[in-house]
C-alpha cells in the first residue's frame, strides 16, 4: 500500500462559544499574597497533625495541660475522632474523670469499632466517680472520729488507680493493637474500596492512609506501588470544576482536555482519543465504559464537592482490579454517609454562560446513616468548529455552541448493626448532554444519555461482599455533517453487573502476614447501532496477595490474578495472568525504598471486537469505507519494572520514582487500505472505497521514565507542591519515524502549586502546569485527493495552564464566597482535534446551611 505522508500542521482559528477572560493578573497577586502573608494556613490536616504531634508529646512528657491545649487546638483546625480519645487518656491520666468522661462520651458518639470498650470504661468510671462523691456516714458519738479530708483524698486516688488498672485490662481484650501512641483501633475495613472517610473508617488521627493500592487500609509509605492522594481540602483550595482539571496535580498524568465536557486521561503515556489504560472508580464501582473503553467524566452520579478524597495508583493495577487497570487505578472516594454537615449547598456562575449547583444532606439515626447529594452543570463550548453561514455542513445540536448539561442524583444509605458488620445500598443516576470524541477519523460528537447505578455491599468480619448493576443507554451523532449525506446516529443500551466477593486475614507465620483474596464475575452486554447483534461477555476472576513481613524493617508484597475471557485465545476462552512483587525497606518510620515488579492488560472492547461502521468518504459521491472489529485480537500487555523512595518529615513529604515500562499487542485500527475492487453495498447505495480493522501491533514500546514530587510547608501554615516528570517512548519497530505512542507521549510535564488560609478570612491558592511538545498522528484520506489514504502528522507545541482561588470565608467558616480563574495563560489546544481553551471565570458560592 502507497501511504502519503502529510506533514502539514492542523492550524485552523478558534471560533469563539462565548467572551474572553481576563489576563492572568489574578494569579500574579494571589501567589504575591501567599508569599508575603506570616499567618497563612495551608493544608488543614498537615497543621492539625503538627498540633497533635507536639501534644502527644508533651503529654507523655507529663505536660498534661499543655498537650491536652495542642490537642484541642488540632482539634479545632480538623475534627477527628482519635483526638477526643487522646484528650480523655490525657484528662484519666491527669486525675480528672470529669473531663475524662465528658470526652470519652464525644468519642462514643462517632460510633468506633472500639465502642463496646469505652462503654464499658465510661461506665466503670462513672461508678467509681458516684462511689467517691457519696458522703461518708454521720458518726455515732461514741464512734471513732470523722475520716481526716486527707484520707478521703486518699481513697479516691486509690480508687482511681484501681479504675485505670481495670480500664486497661478491658482494653487489653480488644485483638486490634493501637497503630501509634494515641490511635484509636482500626475500624471495620472499607466495604472493599469503599472505605468511607477517614474519621468513620477511625483511622490514625492525620496519618495518610490509602485503601487502593492494597485493597485494604495502610500507610501511603506501606503502599507497593506509587500512589497520590488528592484530599478534600486540596480539591476545595484549588477550586477546579472536574475531576480531570485535579489531577494535573498526579506526577506522570497525563490530562489532555478536548473539550469543556471531553477529556482523556492517562498514566506514564500511551494516552489517545477515548483513553482506555486507566480504571476509574467510584467507591470501588468500575465507571469505565466497556463497550468503548474510556471514561466519560461528565457521567459520573457526584458532584466536585461529593468527593472525600482520590487515590492514584500509578502504574499498572491488573494484580487486583484485572482488566483495563493497564497503566494505573484512579479510585474516587465520596464522603461517607452520617459524616459532615447535616446540609451543604453550593452555587456556582461564571463566563462561558457556565453555571452549576449542588445540595447534599448528611445524617444518622441510631445506627442507620444516610448521605443524599443533588446537582447540576452546565458550560458552553470553548469554541465551534464552524461558522453559521456554512453551506456545506449542517450542524445537528439545536444549540451548537452547548458544551455539557448535566443533571446527577446519588445515595448511600449505611447500617451497621455490630463492630464487625455494617451493610450498604447505594444508587445514583447522571443524565447528560455533552460533547464525545471518539478515535480514528471520527471527529466531535453529540452525546445524550443518562447512566443510572445500584450497588450493594456488605461487610462481616474478614469476609465482604460487593455487587452492582449499572445501565447505560444514549443516543450520539456529529455535531457536525456533511450536507445531504446520510446520518450517521446511534443508540446504544448497555449493562453491566459486577459481583465479587473478598477476605482478609491477618496471621503470623515467620513474622506477620495479611493476605487478601477475592473472587470475582462480571456480566457485560451492548446493544449498539453500530454493532452487528447484541454483545454479550461473562467475566470470571481470582486474586490473592500477602504482605509478609519477616523483619520490621522489611515488607514483602506478592500478588497473583487469574481471569478469563470469551475471546484471549484467538477468538475463542482464554485467561489472562497478572503477578505482581515489590520489596519495601523501611530505614526509619517515614523513610522507604520500595523495588517492585508488575504487569497488567487490556482486553478488547466492544467496538475494537465487534464493530461494522461504513462512512462515506467525504468529496466523493457514491464512496464508502468499512471499519470493522477483530474477534481474535489479542489483549495489550506490560511488564513494568520500578524503583522508588519516599520520605515523610514534619514540613517535607519528598517522592522520587523511576520506572520501565515494556508494551506490546497495543490495539489498534489500522491504516486505510484501498478496496481490490469496487464493491456495490445496496443498503447503503455506496462503493466500497477503503477499509479498516482493529488490530495487534507488532512493535514493542519501551517507556523510560522518572517522577519526583515534593510537598513542603517553608512558612507556618503554608503549602508548596512541586512535581516533574520525565518519559521517553521508543519501539523496535525498523520504521520508528511513524512511532504513534513515541511521538504522542510529552517529554516534560511540571506541575506546581500554591495554597494558603489566611488566619482570618481568606483563602487563596494559585496552580500552574506545564506540557511539553508533542506530535499526534491520523490515518486519513488526503484533503487534495480523497481517494489516496495517507498517514497524517499534527503537531503540538507545548503549553501552560494557569488557574487561581479567591475566596473569604464567612460565617466561622461556614460559608465561603470564591473567585475561581481557570486557564488564566494564553489560549491553547491539549489535542489537535479538541476545542481551543479559552480563559473562564467563576464565582461560586457555598457552604453548611
Amino acid at each position: 500500500m502507497r501511504l502519503h505522508i502529510d506533514r502539514r500542521t492542523h492550524a485552523s482559528g478558534p471560533k469563539s462559544a462565548g467572551p474572553r477572560g481576563p489576563p492572568g493578573m489574578l494569579v500574579f497577586i494571589a501567589l504575591a499574597l501567599l508569599l508575603v502573608s506570616p499567618q497563612a494556613r495551608g493544608d488543614a490536616r498537615q497543621d492539625a497533625r503538627r498540633d497533635f504531634k507536639k501534644g502527644m508529646e508533651l503529654i507523655a512528657a507529663g505536660q498534661y495541660d499543655a498537650g491536652i491545649a495542642e490537642l484541642e487546638a488540632a482539634y479545632a483546625i480538623k475534627p477527628h475522632p482519635n483526638v477526643l480519645y487522646n484528650i480523655a487518656r490525657a484528662h484519666l491520666d491527669a486525675g480528672r474523670v470529669v473531663e475524662a468522661l465528658q470526652h470519652y462520651r464525644r468519642y462514643l458518639a462517632t460510633e468506633p469499632r472500639d465502642r463496646e470498650v469505652v462503654a464499658a470504661t465510661i461506665a466503670k468510671l462513672e461508678v467509681g466517680l458516684a462511689q467517691a462523691r457519696q458522703p461518708a456516714p454521720v458518726p455515732e458519738p461514741a464512734a471513732a472520729p470523722p475520716v481526716p479530708a486527707a484520707a478521703s483524698e486518699k481513697r479516691l486516688a486509690d480508687l482511681l488507680a484501681r479504675l485505670e488498672d481495670a480500664v486497661d485490662r478491658v482494653e487489653k481484650l480488644e485483638a486490634s493493637p493501637r497503630e501509634e501512641p494515641g490511635a484509636a483501633r482500626s475500624a471495620p475495613q472499607s466495604l472493599l474500596e469503599q472505605p468511607g472517610s477517614e474519621v468513620e473508617a477511625g483511622l490514625p488521627a492525620y496519618e495518610e492512609m490509602v485503601f487502593s493500592a492494597s485493597r485494604r487500609a495502610q500507610s501511603a509509605l506501606e503502599a507497593p506501588v506509587a500512589t497520590t492522594v488528592i484530599t478534600e481540602e486540596e480539591i476545595r483550595l484549588s477550586g477546579a470544576q472536574s475531576v480531570p482539571e485535579l489531577l494535573r496535580r498526579v506526577p506522570g498524568a497525563d490530562v489532555s482536555i478536548m473539550g469543556v465536557a471531553s477529556a482523556n486521561v492517562s498514566m506514564r503515556g500511551f494516552n489517545q482519543r477515548l483513553s482506555n489504560k486507566l480504571l476509574v472508580l467510584v467507591d470501588g464501582r468500575t465507571v469505565y465504559e466497556d463497550f468503548l473503553g474510556f471514561t466519560h467524566w461528565p457521567l459520573l452520579p457526584i458532584s466536585i464537592e461529593d468527593i472525600e478524597r482520590i487515590e492514584v495508583m500509578r502504574g499498572p493495577g491488573s494484580t487486583l482490579y484485572g482488566a483495563n487497570a493497564f497503566m494505573g487505578v484512579l479510585n474516587i472516594i465520596t464522603k461517607s454517609a452520617g459524616a459532615g454537615s447535616r446540609a451543604t449547598a453550593h452555587l456556582l456562575a461564571g463566563t462561558g454562560d457556565s453555571a452549576g449547583a449542588s445540595l447534599s444532606t448528611s445524617g444518622r439515626e441510631g445506627r442507620v446513616r444516610y448521605r443524599a447529594s443533588f446537582g447540576y452543570q452546565q458550560a458552553d463550548k470553548w469554541s465551534v468548529d464552524f461558522s453559521d453561514d456554512r453551506a456545506d455542513v449542517t450542524p445537528t445540536a439545536k444549540d451548537p455552541t452547548l458544551g455539557l448539561r448535566a443533571m446527577k442524583a446519588n445515595m448511600v444509605v449505611d447500617f451497621v448493626p455490630a463492630p464487625a458488620a455494617r451493610f450498604a445500598l447505594s444508587g445514583g443516576t447522571a443524565q447528560i448532554f455533552s460533547e464525545l470524541y471518539p478515535s480514528g477519523l471520527l471527529r466531535n460528537f453529540n452525546y445524550d444519555g443518562t447512566e443510572s447505578y445500584l450497588k450493594a455491599d456488605a461487610a462481616l468480619g474478614a469476609l465482604k461482599l460487593k455487587t452492582f448493576w449499572t445501565h447505560s443507554q444514549a443516543t450520539s451523532e456529529p455535531q457536525y455533517w456533511s450536507t445531504g449525506t446520510p446520518s450517521i446516529a446511534s443508540e446504544l443500551t448497555s449493562d453491566i453487573v459486577d459481583a465479587e466477593v473478598q477476605i482478609d486475614s491477618d496471621f503470623t507465620l515467620v513474622g506477620d502476614n495479611r493476605l487478601v483474596a477475592g473472587l470475582g464475575w462480571r456480566m457485560k452486554r451492548a446493544r449498539w447501532t453500530y454493532l452487528p447483534e447484541l454483545a454479550l461477555e461473562h467475566h470470571f476472576s481470582a486474586f490473592v496477595q500477602d504482605e509478609w513481613r519477616p523483619w520490621k524493617p522489611l515488607m514483602i508484597v506478592g500478588s497473583y490474578r487469574i481471569d478469563r475471557h470469551p475471546l484471549l485465545d484467538e477468538g475463542q476462552p482464554g485467561f489472562a495472568h497478572s503477578p505482581r512483587g515489590a520489596v519495601l525497606l523501611f530505614f526509619t518510620p517515614t523513610l522507604v525504598l520500595r523495588g517492585s515488579v508488575s504487569t497488567a492488560f487490556r482486553v478488547p472492547t466492544f467496538l475494537e471486537s465487534y464493530l461494522d461502521l461504513r462512512l462515506p468518504v467525504a468529496g466523493v459521491d457514491g464512496a464508502e469505507m468499512r471499519i470493522v472489529g477483530n474477534p481474535r485480537l489479542k489483549p495489550e500487555q506490560i511488564f513494568n519494572l520500578e524503583l522508588g523512595f519516599s520520605a515523610v518529615f514534619d514540613r517535607v513529604t519528598f517522592e522520587l520514582a523511576a520506572y520501565r515500562s515494556q508494551v506490546h499487542d497495543l490495539m489498534q485500527f489500522g491504516a486505510l487500505i484501498p478496496a481490490s475492487a469496487p464493491t456495490w453495498n445496496p443498503e447503503t447505495g455506496r462503493h466500497l472505497a477503503f477499509s479498516a480493522t482493529s488490530e495487534n501491533d507488532p512493535a514493542v514500546f519501551t517507556a523510560l521514565g522518572a517522577e519526583v514530587g515534593v510537598k513542603a510547608s517553608p512558612f507556618d501554615r503554608t503549602d508548596l507542591r512541586l512535581n516533574v516528570a520525565l518519559e521517553n517512548v521508543s519501539t523496535d519497530a525498523a520504521d520508528s519515524e511513524e512511532c504513534v505512542p513515541c511521538s504522542q507521549v510529552p517529554f516534560l510535564k511540571v506541575f506546581g502549586s500554591a495554597t494558603a488560609r489566611l488566619a482570618r478570612f481568606l483563602d487563596l491558592s494559585a496552580d500552574a502546569s506545564y506540557v511539553g511538545g508533542t506530535t499526534w498522528v491520523q490515518s486519513e484520506t488526503a484533503k487534495d485527493d480523497p481517494t489516496l489514504p495517507m498517514i497524517a502528522t499534527y503537531p503540538l507545541k507545548g503549553y501552560v495552564v494557569v488557574n487561581a482561588r479567591l475566596a473569604a470565608r464567612l460565617l466561622d467558616d461556614r460559608l465561603a464566597l470564591a473567585l475561581v480563574g481557570t486557564n488564566l495563560a494564553s489560549m491553547h489546544k491539549e489535542h489537535p482535534f479538541g476545542n481551543f481553551v479559552e480563559r473562564r471565570l467563576f464565582l461560586s458560592l457555598g457552604g453548611a446551611l
